[in-house]
């Protein structure tokens, strides 16, 4: 199943421990939101606003910089890694 979040606002709210999988965020406001330790596989974030929202210990998020606000929003490592995906640059 496949959903798409448009234009809302979801402030502090948390999704702790979930699975939400092939889910648009698109212009929508998760300002102090939480998604710790949640699986997002297939999730995906555009024109939203992600301040000070924490993606500690989540995986499979699918965030292009470029395209979200991100001011004070936390990651942890590794999968912070998956930020870069959007700038066509080589890790090694």
């Amino acid at each position: 199943m496949f959903f798409i979040v448009l234009s809302c606002t979801i402030k502090n709210t948390k999704f702790l421990n979930c699975k939400i999988n092939d889910c648009d965020f698109f212009y929508t406001n998760l300002t102090n939101s939480s998604f710790e330790h949640s699986d997002l596989l297939g999730t995906k974030f555009e024109h939203s606003n992600l301040s000070c929202v924490s993606f500690l210990n989540a995986q499979n998020y699918n965030i292009n910089p470029n395209k979200n606000i991100l001011k004070k929003t936390k990651f942890s490592f590794p999968e912070v890694v998956s930020l870069l995906g959007a700038y066509d640059i080589e890790i090694e």
